[in-house]
């Protein structure tokens, strides 16, 4: 056989021994390491410090192993994938982890936030100021609620009950540096990425009806008692309308005054001509005006909150064997996720309750300052993990 055959023959069978890497024969040599090594036939020396040959035998024969000749060994960090089901303050999920070497392992997963659901009720007030009318029987609310009720043909309430739901879906990359002696611990540094909206609140169904109030009581004193064309309410009522003012959810003061962002062109039919009504610049609302938060154009009323679609994420972890073979392991990661500062909290009108208002009060106040403090958000999960291979 040619000298060039022979080569051939020898490189690929140099390249088969590497395919079988890194699996060592047990009649080989080797260091001390004091490394734990697992057994493909799923027997496993634990914390084996092996100096040579005859050590590694004797303790395979004291697990019970008896066919040593065609035993391979393999060290832990070497090539396998762990599926690993999660659970905590970021919902449910799952992840595959699997190691790059000896001190480096990189997970991949989502998580998942269940639909919890968490009450919150916004106060309806008419105009500014004391809401209780002259005589001091009633709320100016609870005086047009007769009114309204003869409109819509059900029972107006001042009390709107909402609903915040979180939406944190999102993906996550995780790098593991095991440094310590003991490699059940480890450092992680990696990321979050999900959408912006990471929660929302919007109103139970049945508020339907009292929303459509507050909007048709808005439409009266917009259109100075108008109901349809040609047809207004009774005087008395559109003078106490027009004393009381516009109807809302009062929310907080504006941080800054509020401006027409361009012309506001109008049509005279009288005189046929275009005019500007309010010109860019204009206030709207000056700094320190109540925001009177009113109904959307649907009869709803709902608000989001935002965040960074990137979230890096730096903490701590730890994973420990439960099962005789290694496969099953339980443990936990804490850290904290940075999403960019405290959450944008938009409504339905486009107001950022966080940064364009301020003193809100009440229940939603509660939530504006429970969101203005979260900055980040702590992460603690727990997970079960099983080897796949």
């Amino acid at each position: 056989m040619k000298k060039r055959h022979l080569f051939i023959i020898a490189f690929l069978s140099s390249l088969c021994t590497f395919a079988q890497a890194p699996q060592d024969t047990i009649s080989q040599e080797f260091s001390a390491t004091g490394k734990t090594y697992d057994l493909i036939d799923n027997h496993t020396i634990e914390s084996a410090r092996t100096p040579s040959t005859q050590a590694a035998r004797t303790t395979l024969a004291e697990a019970g192993e008896t066919r040593l000749t065609r035993a391979y060994i393999r060290r832990p960090w070497q090539a396998h994938l762990d599926l690993s089901l999660t659970a905590g303050s970021t919902g449910i999920g799952f992840e595959l982890s699997m190691p790059v070497n000896e001190y480096l392992k990189v997970r991949a997963g989502g998580t998942f936030m269940p639909k919890f659901k968490y009450p919150l009720t916004f106060t309806a007030n008419i105009g500014e100021g004391d809401q209780m009318t002259a005589d001091g029987l009633e709320t100016r609310f609870e005086r047009m609620a007769g009114m309204l009720e003869g409109f819509v043909g059900q029972p107006v309430d001042d009390k709107v009950d909402m609903i915040v739901t979180p939406t944190m879906n999102q993906a996550k990359f995780m790098l593991d540096v095991t440094p310590f002696r003991n490699k059940s611990w480890h450092l992680t540094a990696g990321f979050y990425a999900g959408k912006s909206k990471v929660a929302t609140c919007h109103n139970e169904t049945h508020e339907i009806t009292s929303l459509f109030a507050i909007n048709l009581y808005n439409r009266l004193y917009d259109n100075n008692g108008e109901i349809a064309l040609g047809f207004s309410v009774p005087p008395d009522i559109l003078m106490q309308i027009m004393w009381f003012g516009r109807a809302g959810f009062p929310t907080g003061q504006y941080v800054n005054d509020i401006v027409y962002a361009e012309d506001v062109w109008v049509h005279d039919d009288f005189l046929d001509i275009d005019y500007i009504e309010h010109a860019k610049g204009d206030i709207i609302h000056a700094k320190g005006d109540t925001y009177m938060m009113a109904p959307s154009m649907e009869n709803t009323a709902h608000a989001d909150a935002f965040v960074n679609k990137f979230r890096p994420y730096f903490g701590v972890g730890y994973d420990g064997t439960i099962s005789r073979d290694g496969r099953w392991k339980i443990g936990f990661d804490a850290g904290v996720m940075f999403w960019g500062g405290a959450p944008q909290l938009v409504d339905h009108a486009g107001v950022d309750l966080m940064y364009d208002v301020m003193n809100i009060g009440g229940q939603v106040g509660d939530y504006v300052e429970l969101a203005r403090h979260a900055k980040a958000f702590p992460v603690l999960e727990l997970k079960l993990t099983h080897r796949i291979f």
